[in-house]
Parts: C-alpha cells; sequence; structure tokens
C-alpha cells in the first residue's frame, strides 16, 4: 500500500466532489432543455392555433374561393411592414415579464423566450445582458448566479396618522387644526 489511509480518503472525496459536480451540471442542462421545449411547445401552440383559425374561418365564408379554384398571381407579392402600432420598449418589455416571474427568477434566455412568447418580438442576447445590467446598477433586479430577480420597489412612506384615522398631507394650518 503506497498511499496513507488519510490520502486515500481525500482522494476519494475529491472523485465524489467531481461526481457531484458532474451531476449537477447534468441537472442544469437538462432543466435548461426542458425550459427550452415549454416555450418551444408554446411557440408551436400558439402557430397552430392561429393557423387553425385562419382555416376555420376561410372555410366557413362561403364567399371566399376554394384554394384550388384561386389561380396565381401574376403580380410580385410584397410583405408590407407592421401596422404603425408603436411595440414597448425592450427594456419594459424585459421588466413586465420579469415582474409576472416575481417571486421567482428568470435567465436571460429565458427572459428572451418570454418577451417573444408575449409580446412576439425578437430581441437580442446582447440587448437583454446589457439591459440587465443597467437595471441591476439601478437596483430593479438582481442577479443571482445567472438567474435574475425583479426586485420591487419599496413601499410608499405611511401617512401619519392622527386619532388613529389616515390623513393626507396638507398646509400647516389644517395640520394644526387636526391636532387641535
Amino acid at each position: 500500500m503506497s498511499e496513507s489511509f488519510p490520502q486515500m480518503l481525500e482522494e476519494r472525496r475529491r472523485r465524489r466532489d467531481a461526481e457531484r459536480m458532474r451531476l449537477q451540471k447534468r441537472i442544469a442542462e437538462l432543466s435548461r432543455e426542458g425550459e427550452d421545449d415549454a416555450i418551444a411547445a408554446r411557440v408551436y401552440q400558439d402557430a397552430m392555433t392561429s393557423q387553425t383559425a385562419t382555416a376555420v374561418a376561410i372555410a366557413s365564408d362561403p364567399a371566399t374561393p376554394k384554394p384550388d379554384a384561386v389561380e396565381a398571381s401574376p403580380y410580385k407579392v410584397v410583405m408590407m411592414p407592421r401596422a404603425s402600432v408603436e411595440a414597448p420598449k425592450v427594456k419594459d418589455m424585459i421588466l413586465a415579464v420579469l415582474r409576472d416571474a416575481y417571486p421567482n427568477g428568470l435567465t436571460a434566455a429565458n427572459i428572451k423566450g418570454k418577451v417573444y412568447l408575449r409580446f412576439k418580438e425578437q430581441i437580442n442576447s446582447n440587448t437583454t445582458t446589457v439591459t440587465l445590467g443597467r437595471f441591476s446598477k439601478d437596483g430593479i433586479v438582481k442577479n443571482d448566479s445567472r438567474v435574475w430577480f425583479y426586485v420591487p420597489a419599496a413601499p410608499a412612506p405611511n401617512i401619519p396618522q392622527l386619532n388613529g384615522t389616515a390623513h393626507k398631507l396638507a398646509p400647516e394650518s389644517s395640520l394644526l387644526e387636526a391636532l387641535e
């Protein structure tokens, strides 16, 4: 036996720690994969629902010609930009998603996916990270090892109470009258 007993125990502890770390990483990978699958399933379901609704609307309208009766258009199809409905700012979309998740947190990838599901807007991963960093500096969100949490604003200071009833702040003369 070349190793002493304490060295052997230390080696076994190192192997256990390495195996534990490997398993924790795999669990994190599986969790992220499951979250991504859930987002993909919702996006797919939304897409299928909108296609089904369109197909039902076309089928129920007797004035709509059947697809085989429509001739190909000789004109080039041009995609028009969306209506002039202004999309919310990226920071507002991110904050809305984090508020909805409160008290739970979300990773940047989850935030990006939920923004797409809710607002139908693609945002850049770097934009998400930079925005979250700015929110963190302002104390709006906090970060705990890749998971971002919304930090609710502190409640407003209590309104002074006189005789057990709350009073609105008023000019000095009204306050003096209330004290008497």
